[in-house]
């Protein structure tokens, strides 16, 4: 009861603190909700999380505090065996590609990835976060928020996008429109990536 009088407090104070340019006082505040035994840690840790994606975009020096804070929120994620018969599948792909069931936060925040050789998950997570990079943290590619292992088996897991069908897309748009935004794409790629090309892991598109 005491927790939950709180939690308005202590995330006001955190964002307040971030907000200002002070993110070790806003730990104190987040650390304080995150840390605690506590049915909604998971979902703060999650908010937390992004907080410190918004504090990145203004200041670039966030940007490997935000991932860490990722990679911790999944490890509990993972961690947890409630959640752990949550998940199922979605579609048919190369990957094992996973969400969790119950609608809510983690629902719509995560993709988790499984695949049985190491190597090949590890190349995708690399060439995604190039590709994050390369389009300057937009939608156009899901943001790659951890790769690690669980039950000994690799996992990637990144920020899920709400896909639209391309059929879906054309009841809104004329093609003549599609097309446009397709080739904006695909020159921003091009122009981009010849200038970051050698910032990109030896070997990983071949």
């Amino acid at each position: 009861t005491e927790f939950n009088d709180r939690l308005p407090f202590v995330l006001g104070r955190g964002l307040e603190m971030l907000a200002r340019g002070m993110p070790h006082a806003a730990k104190k505040h987040f650390s304080y909700a995150c840390n605690l035994d506590h049915p909604l840690r998971i979902p703060m840790n999650c908010f937390y999380g992004y907080a410190l994606d918004l504090s990145a975009r203004k200041d670039p020096k966030m940007y490997e505090k935000s991932q860490q804070q990722w990679r911790k929120t999944v490890d509990l994620i993972l961690q947890d065996p409630a959640l752990a018969q949550q998940f199922r599948r979605v579609g048919e792909s190369r990957n094992e590609v996973l969400e969790i069931g119950e609608e809510g936060i983690l629902q719509d925040m995560f993709i988790f990835k499984r695949n049985k050789f190491p190597s090949y998950l590890e190349r995708e997570y690399a060439l995604s976060k190039w590709l994050y990079a390369l389009f300057h943290s937009d939608s156009t590619v899901a943001q790659p928020l951890a790769y690690t292992f669980h039950d000994n088996a690799p996992v990637y897991v990144s920020r899920r996008i709400q896909g639209t069908s391309l059929a879906e897309i054309l009841e809104h748009q004329s093609p003549s429109s599609v097309l446009e935004n397709a080739l904006d794409v695909l020159h921003r790629f091009q122009t981009t990536a010849t200038l970051e090309q050698q910032r990109l892991p030896s070997g990983l598109l071949s």
